[in-house]
């Protein structure tokens, strides 16, 4: 089992999560934006986890989603910044 030490205040970040909208009201055009631990990816997708975590970890398309910004964490971690409609978060369970 792995475990991250997590920044002061990450959690509240997490839980302070946005929600923007863009200029239409359309359900799809809804986007969620979180932090995410990076795992590995390939081509087509990216595989993150909420916690760091890769037992837990799961696949983003890349096609439904955005990398806003990709920082690394105190203890060395990347964690990537991304956006996506708010239909994927649920479906992997993020919100």
């Amino acid at each position: 089992m792995t475990y991250v030490k997590l920044e002061p205040g990450w959690l509240a970040k997490q839980l302070e999560r946005t929600r923007m909208r863009t200029n239409t009201s359309n359900v799809e055009d809804e986007l969620f934006e979180i932090d995410l631990f990076y795992h590995f990816e390939t081509q087509e997708a990216i595989k993150v986890s909420e916690f760091g975590v890769e037992e837990n970890a799961f696949w983003l398309p890349f096609s439904q989603i955005q990398i806003d910004e990709k920082k690394r964490s105190k203890s060395g971690d990347m964690i990537y910044h991304v956006s996506m409609p708010e239909w994927l978060a649920q479906k992997k369970d993020l919100i």
